[in-house]
């Protein structure tokens, strides 16, 4: 029809959607370069990106239970349990223990703990905003009833991930970006990624 609007592609449409965050943050790092002239330095992105990578490993997880069409709650206090309790078995409990187990309880427990709210949700059929609000206050209760302070003498394997440097670069950056990429390449390139966009 002569004179009518020509719509944007299909294909466009869904480029636009999937990269508008980059046009965001770019966005953003532009107006807060020009408010502030120490902001865009090589230093403060550094540890920008190191600020981040804690939280940016929760949010990779978050990613793939939001995708699948379903919440979680309580993924930060699952990852704050699982700490304290290897912190708790490492240093208190049972000091013996080689520090870099501390590392693989952390993955067992927060697997453990994980499986709870996917049992519940997976297999006896509750909504995920019920149970995960429900795991949310009980791990967060058991957290400060294990230990309502820090656990000090900490395994110098569990510091030098959360705050190791190798060359000057912080261990959690490499570690975060890694961490990246495979789920990236899990949810675009495997049947696994299919069947979880699939689900969303």
């Amino acid at each position: 029809m002569t004179g009518a609007r020509r719509s944007i592609p299909q294909n466009v449409q869904l480029f636009i959607v999937r990269n508008l965050i980059w046009a965001i943050l770019i966005f953003v790092f532009l107006v807060f370069s020009l408010a502030l002239p120490n902001f865009f330095t090589l230093q403060n992105v550094h540890f920008i990106l190191y600020v981040a990578s804690a939280i940016g490993l929760l949010v990779f997880a978050e990613s793939f239970v939001l995708i699948s069409g379903s919440m979680d709650l309580s993924i930060a206090h699952i990852a704050g349990l699982s700490s304290m309790l290897a912190g708790a078995v490492t240093i208190q409990w049972l000091p013996f223990l080689p520090g870099w187990t501390g590392v693989i309880l952390i993955v067992l427990f927060g697997a453990l703990l994980g499986s709870v709210n996917g049992f519940f949700v997976g297999r006896v059929g509750i909504n995920p905003f019920l149970v995960t609000l429900s795991t949310f206050l009980m791990y967060n209760w058991l957290t400060f009833s294990i230990n309502r302070g820090a656990i000090t003498n900490v395994s110098p394997a569990l510091v030098f991930l959360g705050g190791g440097q190798v060359l000057g670069i912080f261990f959690a950056i490499p570690v975060m970006l890694a961490v990246c990429l495979l789920l990236g390449f899990i949810l675009t390139r495997t049947r696994f990624g299919g069947y979880v966009q699939a689900m969303g």
